[in-house]
């Protein structure tokens, strides 16, 4: 079973890259624009043309990113692409004052850069002067400053042949007067960024790049994010070639990085905590503070990021591996957690979600793309102090072999480690465990520029927390108190406290739970496909019936009600 989770990885993820839905069933986000993709959802025509120009030939894309609401573009020529199906619109339709092709696109979500927070970026790198117009039956011509006297080029386009033509004059540039049935054109000059809020340009752009981003070459391939906590601070990654600058918003810093797996990037994406280098139809996905490529890349954009007619890696998927990645399959969630900062996870058989990033989208990743070296389910979860707490326990299956070893202590003597160990099926932290984990075992991971794995976990839950086993754990923000549910009763544990030691069972109005989160809005425990919310954890602890039930994937992830 851990091989056929682990194989997933990505494909799962983006095929089942579905639309939020509201309660009421409305689409928003992504999937509004985009169109809705399931992987048993019908395969798109062969003779829509606009799909078949996306997914066809090998050029890809000039930029990609997410705009303000979610939605993830894709820009090729004047035309882009709204999420993972859907036609090709003209840019200028959504950002009229831009004319021409985007070569690079970023958007920035960070609320500690309050003037450019949720900012859609857009670049245009236009050698020398431009001036376009756009003639009828879709003909596009272009007249640039550029050294070569003129050519032509043409190709495919949704409204039948695109043709684009580029003229140089010697003695720089000019607004060359031209029409094209009656229109009149604009010229474009210089190498500037657009930066767009809700749509609308902000005051004082287009700006030159130089201007907005001093250091940064202007003649970009691609730009993506990089956010506080993926990164040491909020920066932008900017490519040119082989080069990968790394320009940090709040300082204005920029450094040079030495990634040359990241050299030709055409296009560059950050979703949902992952990013991506594109190159042609290929991509590659990406540590932004390590340059750092996983296994198995480069993959086809076109088998994951698009519907294309034949294309996709979810064909082959088990049925049942789909139930557990679809959040609105009603099976039952093993584990929730939020932290200071806003994060939500939810945990269900060796894979989570993130839920305080939903309006990017709803996908399922396996846990080692986020917890290096974790493997398994997650039974529970909490948080405190920039640390994540995950707690394994024994499965069936697992045997109860003993190995003792022998080790050389740091003053000479020898020390007796005792290890259960567990079959090869159910990946247990004993095992592994540099210490003696015996049944239900706890790993720490610290947050901040992704996870890493607290030296000496995974270990004994009792050791840790003073408890054997837990059904359910949480803690609420910004506080040291922990509650672990066991059955039908709870017992608090100071984290402050050294060693930790429970305190008294206490009741809850419930016989069991399968997990439980503690947020702002109160106290929620799950229990099957149900939750019951309790406005606070007094309220829970003075609760002698079970709060109203009502549908976990509705509540938590926007699903549709279920007709019964």
């Amino acid at each position: 079973m851990r091989g056929a989770f682990g194989a997933l990885c990505l494909n799962l993820a983006l095929a089942l890259a579905l639309p939020r839905l509201d309660p009421g069933g409305k689409q928003s986000g992504s999937g509004s624009r985009g169109g809705a993709w399931h992987p048993l959802a019908p395969q798109p025509s062969l003779n829509d043309t606009g799909t078949l120009w996306r997914c066809a030939g090998e050029d890809g894309f000039d930029a990609t990113t997410l705009d303000e609401t979610g939605a993830m573009l894709f820009f090729r020529g004047r035309f882009v692409w709204r999420g993972v199906a859907g036609p090709a619109e003209p840019i200028n339709a959504s950002w009229p004052e831009i004319q021409g092709p985007v070569d690079a696109a970023l958007r920035i979500h960070q609320a500690e850069q309050p003037t450019a927070h949720d900012s859609l970026y857009l670049f245009q790198v236009l050698r020398g002067g431009e001036l376009a117009c756009c003639g009828g039956g879709g003909v596009a011509v272009l007249f640039s400053t550029l050294s070569r006297p003129w050519e032509e080029r043409t190709r495919p386009g949704v409204l039948g042949r695109r043709t684009w033509r580029t003229w140089s004059r010697e003695g720089g540039a000019r607004p060359w007067a031209c029409g094209a049935g009656g229109r009149t054109c604009s010229l474009l000059q210089g190498k500037r960024v657009w930066a767009y809020q809700r749509g609308t340009l902000r005051d004082g752009y287009p700006r030159l790049i130089a201007q907005e981003f001093r250091g940064v070459p202007a003649d970009l391939d691609a730009a993506v994010e990089c956010p506080p906590g993926e990164c040491a601070a909020g920066s932008i990654l900017f490519f040119k070639g082989p080069t990968v600058l790394s320009y940090e918003l709040q300082t204005g810093e920029l450094k040079r990085r030495l990634w040359p797996a990241l050299a030709n990037c055409s296009a560059a994406l950050r979703w949902l905590e992952r990013h991506y280098c594109f190159r042609g139809p290929h991509f590659l996905r990406f540590h932004p503070v390590t340059g750092e490529v996983p296994p198995h890349y480069p993959r086809d954009s076109r088998d994951y990021f698009m519907r294309c007619p034949g294309r996709g890696h979810w064909h082959k998927t088990n049925a049942s591996l789909l139930v557990l990645a679809d959040r609105c399959s009603g099976h039952p969630f093993q584990a929730f957690s939020s932290d200071d900062s806003g994060r939500i996870y939810a945990f269900r058989g060796g894979r989570y979600f993130r839920l305080d990033s939903s309006r990017d989208g709803w996908h399922s990743w396996a846990l080692s793309h986020t917890w290096p070296e974790l493997e398994g389910e997650v039974d529970a979860a909490f948080s405190w102090e920039d640390k994540l707490y995950l707690i394994q326990g024994r499965r069936e299956g697992q045997t109860g072999a003993v190995w003792l070893q022998l080790r050389e202590g740091p003053q000479g003597w020898l020390r007796l480690q005792l290890e259960l160990a567990v079959e090869e099926t159910d990946p247990g932290c004993a095992r592994r465990s540099p210490e003696v984990c015996w049944g239900s075992c706890i790993t720490i991971y610290r947050a901040g520029q992704g996870y890493r794995r607290v030296e000496g976990y995974p270990r004994a839950l009792q050791e840790e927390l003073g408890v054997v086993e837990a059904d359910a754990a949480f803690t609420c923000p910004s506080s040291q108190d922990l509650y672990v549910i066991q059955g039908s009763h709870m017992r608090h544990v100071d984290l402050l406290q050294s060693p930790r030691r429970p305190g008294p069972a206490l009741p809850i109005p419930h016989t069991h739970v399968d997990s439980a989160l503690c947020s702002a809005k109160g106290v929620y425990l799950f229990h099957g496909a149900s939750v019951h919310h309790y406005a606070s954890l007094t309220k829970l602890r003075a609760a002698t019936a079970p709060a109203l039930a009502q549908n976990a994937a509705g509540v938590f992830f926007g699903c549709p009600a279920v007709a019964g």
